[in-house]
């Protein structure tokens, strides 16, 4: 119970953060309109149910959304369920399959220690 709990606290507050973010921004920005989307989004989705479609194929639930409205790194089902959409876009444009796929960091000193594959 207490992590449903934690989970409802989280995605009330998140939903605040946007309504702040809303009230701030000036109403003709790029980022009000952006920051409007997002709020219709979190009034539609319950707070912590699995995603379907590609999110299903990580265990993505709606909680996990919480850290794309934070300015900090994203990891775990997040960045597993963003591989996998993108895995999913190149397979339907190219009608090929990828034997490999590797995601590195795009920090340079990370990259020049990559190995070949």
């Amino acid at each position: 119970m207490l992590h449903a709990l934690e989970h409802q606290r989280d995605w009330r507050a998140l939903h605040s953060w946007v309504l702040h973010r809303l009230r701030v921004s000036p109403e003709s920005s790029v980022e009000s309109k952006i920051i409007s989307d997002i709020r219709d989004v979190l009034e539609c989705l319950p707070w912590d149910i699995p995603l379907k479609g590609v999110g299903a194929e990580t265990d993505l639930r709606t909680s996990g959304l919480r850290p794309l409205l934070a300015s900090s790194q994203i990891g775990g089902c997040l960045l597993d369920t963003m591989v996998a959409a993108v895995i999913n876009e190149m397979q339907a444009a190219n009608s090929v399959e990828f034997d490999a796929i590797c995601v590195e960091p795009l920090s340079l000193s990370d990259t020049l220690r990559s190995s070949n594959q």
